[in-house]
């Protein structure tokens, strides 16, 4: 099941992070091309026509978040790995306190087998998880979205028991009946069915995105 990949992350800010630098906008010219890939896509898929947009937006602004997740999501549809990891990277050096986009990498190192530094990524995420759920006010819309994802973050590093206690309050919690099968079947698998899952081990041309995909301005 693709859990789309987790309802994650409210479009990727960061848990209500503010944009790079504190900015209240992005360059318009570089939010037409992020905007014109997005649109590509949603009609015909056609990735590599995406990208090469994707990648004049970035040329206009180099800190465009939203152009780097979209792009490491098409990369990742055209199982171009490595070029994945390397984009993955720079939403770390511009989000680099968003737990989030280490999962992203630490995933993406776990496909190519490098465990080791899946496994540092991972825990990495860990460290910013706490500092966001330390501070983030318990009524707010996100909190739910990122207990959910800091406890499989927590499964991917082998303390399951903690991240399914997490799970199973979410789930007492929840009136969504949808939502409820998808946290019982994150229950119940391991650490390594989970990575299988989001790695796609059955299916070499595909990692799943521990992240939303499609990002426009709204």
């Amino acid at each position: 099941m693709r859990f789309s990949i987790l309802l994650l992350i409210i479009g990727l800010n960061g848990c209500g992070q503010q944009p790079i630098n504190n900015r209240d906008s992005i360059n318009p010219e570089a939010k037409k091309f992020n905007d014109s890939a997005s649109s590509i896509i949603m009609h015909t898929q056609d990735y590599d026509k995406a990208i090469d947009l994707l990648d004049q937006a970035i040329k206009i602004d180099s800190n465009y978040y939203l152009a780097f997740s979209n792009k490491v999501t098409f990369q990742l549809a055209l199982n171009q790995i490595d070029k994945a990891l390397l984009t993955a990277k720079n939403l770390n050096r511009i989000k680099p306190s968003s737990p989030d986009y280490f999962v992203s990498v630490g995933l993406i190192y776990d496909k190519i087998g490098d465990t080791v530094s899946s496994q540092k990524y991972f825990k990495k995420a860990v460290v910013f998880y706490d500092k966001i759920v330390d501070t983030i006010n318990k009524a707010n819309k996100n909190y739910d979205m990122l207990l959910f994802n800091k406890a499989v973050n927590l499964k991917f590093i082998g303390k399951e028991k903690e991240g399914n206690e997490i799970l199973k309050e979410l789930y007492d919690k929840s009136k969504d009946e949808f939502y409820k099968e998808m946290i019982d079947s994150l229950i119940k698998k391991s650490k390594q069915q989970l990575l299988d899952d989001y790695c796609d081990r059955n299916n070499n041309t595909e990692i799943k995105e521990f992240e939303p995909s499609l990002h426009t301005h709204r």
